[in-house]
């Protein structure tokens, strides 16, 4: 019963909760606005995408109430690198985290650590400057994937070279202890110049932290709606745009139920990951591995 299905067996690799994961439509995103900040800036010589999306205090001022998030699209045309070594790691991080919580709930954390980063620059840069990049959203990633993975060791390529093999949680603090140092002594001190937003690095792992402690078994408005990236709904025939929900009482002792609460479980194990079980869930497979050794 537990083990009938695919996803329950050994070598079963977990693909995500939609057609095409987010994970991907995060990356490509990431690029085709590259693509596009570099034709206005190299073509009509204009700054179009920063100057509407990236996050400062005047865009704020001016109510472009998206740019907490937008920024984080948003990467440095001169330097390509700066989109690589982000999607890079969003890519290494992302497709476990996908695997471990599903893709809406990977969505609602690379989101949030967007956020929280915005709001950490605001709070200690005041210059007048704006902030671009996906580097919050990426330790957002990096920071739970480093806790939930916190002594199991995996091999890095430190720069992109030389193999070292780490635990995650020895990788968090050292993130951590780099992003702090910089920030102290060239970010923070008046009249310092710097390129990197250290601030907003230590705002994602601030939200990455945050999602873990608070958020991460709770579900956010739109991580219950039945989406994917396909087509338009006025496009189709009229129908049930979703399924109502119920509440299960199972009889242990009716094996029949049993196993069709079983299936159900599993099923959305499979389309939302382990995380998004209710404690009452996890009881019932509990409750249903013990029947089975019985």
């Amino acid at each position: 019963m537990l083990y009938d299905r695919p996803y329950m067996r050994q070598g079963y690799q977990y693909s995500g909760s939609s057609p095409i994961p987010i994970l991907k439509w995060i990356i490509i995103s990431n690029i085709i606005v590259f693509v596009m900040q570099s034709v206005f800036v190299w073509w009509i010589h204009v700054p179009l995408m920063e100057n509407f999306f990236s996050l400062s205090r005047y865009s704020l001022k001016s109510f472009f109430i998206w740019t907490p998030i937008s920024y984080s699209f948003l990467h440095d045309v001169q330097n390509p690198f700066h989109l690589i070594f982000n999607m890079f790691i969003v890519f290494i991080f992302g497709r476990t985290i996908d695997r471990d919580i599903g893709s809406r709930k990977l969505l609602t954390l690379y989101l949030f650590s967007a956020i929280t980063g915005g709001i950490v620059y605001l709070l200690f840069n005041h210059s007048g400057g704006f902030l671009i990049g996906a580097s919050a959203a990426a330790m957002g990633l990096l920071t739970l994937f480093c806790i939930l993975h916190a002594n199991e060791t995996i091999t890095l390529l430190l720069f992109f070279i030389i193999p070292v093999r780490v635990k995650p949680k020895n990788l968090l603090w050292v993130v951590l202890g780099v992003d702090l140092f910089f920030f102290l002594f060239q970010e923070l001190p008046p009249g310092a110049k710097t390129h990197v937003a250290h601030s907003a690095h230590l705002g994602g792992i601030l939200g990455g932290w945050l999602y873990y402690k608070y958020f991460m078994n709770k579900d956010f408005w739109f991580e219950n709606k039945s989406f994917n990236f396909s087509i338009p709904n006025f496009f189709k025939n009229s129908g049930t745009s979703g399924k109502p929900k119920y509440k299960y009482s199972v009889n242990i002792l009716n094996r029949k139920d049993l196993q069709k609460e079983v299936d159900r479980i599993l099923d959305k194990i499979n389309s939302k990951g382990f995380g998004s079980l209710t404690d009452e869930e996890k009881k019932t497979l509990d409750k249903a591995k013990d029947a089975m050794s019985n």
